[in-house]
């Protein structure tokens, strides 16, 4: 199967295993007989988790060489097919209505996109391009479900491959560039909704990776965060006021070497004030970063390699106490984990792939709504058992 044809995450996988190890800043203070002290009280009522998450879940099958689009209910049970193609397709993504899914697909000979219902009928072909491909990070739908956002790449003068941020009709009828006029040594990539018209992405602008917006059809790339010697390696908007979350990394010398730091920070897109993580050296800053929002928009998820550990998933909580500036807390003791994690709708939940048993399979785990100090880990549950590889999981919303 087709991996995401996600160049652009090749620097961003640069990131992330330095960052857990760092992690241990989020911990309780030590008292001076190096007992943690007791926890403020919690205001808040008790929550009551669910024993079975609910819903559906659609996924990416690879088997015997092929690869298909599935849907489950969120306990593993009534698995189908949706695609039902010898093509490959993947990367699947729901609509806010939840009502249609977009995937990519090489049924036609290349990368395209396409939109089927979440029955798996009335496939539609969304764009037809004669001279490049495309690939998601993964597609993203706009709020109203009229609009996608997916990156085009083609090859020009035989070597020179270029990425732009292209807008696709959901009905089908057309697709452009985000913006006009990009240079030819632009590349840009990771787009995302910031506002109903407005597109946030990474840019590569000739030595360095920066994030900017745009309105969509006749604005000008804006600035967010451009910093030469910082490359922006991920990012996710917030509904938490105007905050974007980035991640990032610095070149420093160390004893006898270059070393490579990553770091956390929030970002006011209207002020430009930047809250960052103290230390986060903990990471690995090769490791990928797939940031993935809460629907509540207040707690993001995201994979991470810590230096020499394993690769865990991770929840950031943006509505930590100030006092303690970023809160970072692990959510498996797994390892192996892969790529884009999906919430459920309700934020109770989270879907993700690992290796850890071996091939790639889907497991769900139970995280908390609201940052502790003492939240105890739950035991993440494997939902699928195949001989082939099971990822790309999103959650029906």
């Amino acid at each position: 199967m087709p991996r995401r044809l996600a160049s652009s995450y090749v620097t961003a996988i640069m990131f992330w295993s330095g960052i857990l190890a760092g992690c241990a800043f989020l911990q309780p203070a030590r008292g001076s007989e190096g007992q943690a002290p007791p926890a403020e009280a919690d205001s808040r009522p008790a929550v009551v988790e669910p024993s079975q998450p609910e819903g559906q879940i659609a996924f990416t099958r690879e088997r015997d060489g092929s690869t298909d689009i599935y849907l489950m209910d969120a306990d593993g049970s009534d698995l189908v097919n949706l695609s039902r193609h010898p093509g490959q397709d993947y990367s699947p993504s729901w609509s806010p209505e939840g009502e249609r899914i977009a995937f990519l697909s090489d049924r036609t000979g290349k990368s395209e996109v396409f939109v089927m219902d979440a029955s798996g009928e009335n496939t539609l072909q969304l764009t037809d391009d004669p001279q490049g491909a495309w690939w998601g990070a993964p597609l993203r739908w706009a709020p109203d479900g009229s609009r996608l956002l997916a990156v085009r790449a083609f090859t020009f003068n035989d070597n020179w491959t270029r990425s732009e941020v292209y807008v696709i009709e959901a009905d089908g009828s057309g697709w452009r560039p985000v913006y006009l006029g990009q240079l030819m040594a632009h590349n840009d990539f990771d787009p995302e909704w910031v506002g109903p018209d407005q597109v946030g992405f990474r840019g590569f602008r000739y030595t360095a990776t920066a994030l900017y917006s745009v309105l969509v059809g006749n604005g000008v790339p804006q600035a967010v965060f451009v910093r030469a010697s910082e490359p922006v390696l991920a990012f996710a908007p917030s509904s938490v006021g105007n905050l974007v979350a980035l991640v990032t990394w610095s070149q420093r010398m160390g004893e006898r070497q270059f070393e490579y730091e990553a770091r956390l920070r929030l970002l006011d897109r209207e002020n430009g004030v930047e809250r960052a993580a103290p230390d986060v050296s903990g990471l690995d800053s090769m490791g990928e970063f797939a940031l993935t929002l809460s629907p509540q928009g207040e707690r993001i998820a995201f994979p991470a390699t810590q230096l020499r550990g394993r690769r865990e998933l991770w929840v950031w909580f943006l509505d930590c106490p100030t006092d303690l500036d970023l809160c970072l807390v692990p959510q498996t003791e797994l390892g192996r984990v892969r790529g884009f994690p999906g919430w459920s709708p309700d934020g109770k939940w989270l879907v993700f792939s690992s290796e850890a048993g071996g091939d790639e399979e889907i497991y769900r785990v139970q995280v908390p709504e609201f940052w502790s100090p003492t939240a105890a880990l739950k035991e993440p549950v494997r939902m699928t058992t195949s001989d082939g590889r099971d990822y790309e999981p999103t959650w029906r919303p």
